[in-house]
């Protein structure tokens, strides 16, 4: 489970991200503009690719220890 704590790191901010931008919402101001969280979801999304990312590299790095101790 330590081998991948940046990889839940990274999917627990992607998860606060995405449900603090459900909960603030967007709306439509009188004057036709629309105020959004927009950098909530880009750094959910980013958080997303770092866990993938990392998912991968952590994977990759037991395997390859594995094949190694053979």
């Amino acid at each position: 489970m330590k081998k991948y704590i940046v990889t839940m790191f990274f999917l627990s901010i992607a998860i606060v991200c995405y449900t603090a931008a459900m909960i603030i919402g967007s709306e439509v101001l009188p004057d036709g503009t629309l105020k959004e969280p927009f950098y909530l979801i880009g750094i959910g999304g980013f958080s997303v690719m770092g866990a993938i990312i990392s998912g991968i590299v952590s994977t990759l790095i037991l395997v390859v220890k594995k094949i190694r101790n053979r």
